[in-house]
């Protein structure tokens, strides 16, 4: 097999993985983490749509390029890209500290009545 194509299968296949992964991070983020904060819940929810359009961001602009051939409109989507990834990357500490704290203000109480 021709390796350009091996390596062009195996970049679609991460880039759909990646994209419904950070789909997977939207759904947890609405449906199970937002019964216990919401704020936490939107961080997770706002994280994985970050990275879902960016990666379809990508993904689009990919084809779009091979067609065209213009590389300065590839280096600057790359870059709003890992711009967008990089503000999801740092929304899902956040969100891990608010349910983190969520959690322990409701473990709290219960202990205060057991001791």
């Amino acid at each position: 097999m021709n390796e350009s194509l091996i390596f062009g299968l195996y970049g679609m296949a991460s880039g759909v993985l990646g994209t419904l992964l950070n789909v997977a991070l939207v759904a947890v983020g609405l449906v199970h983490v937002r019964r216990v904060n919401a704020t936490a819940g939107l961080c997770f929810a706002g994280a994985g749509a970050l990275g879902a359009v960016a990666s379809l961001i990508q993904r689009i602009s990919s084809f779009a390029i091979s067609f065209l051939g213009n590389m300065s409109i590839h280096t600057i989507v790359q870059l709003f890209t890992t711009s967008l990834g990089l503000l999801g990357a740092a929304l899902i500490p956040v969100g891990i500290f608010l349910l983190a704290n969520a959690i322990k203000q409701k473990i709290a109480p219960q202990n205060r009545l057991t001791s």
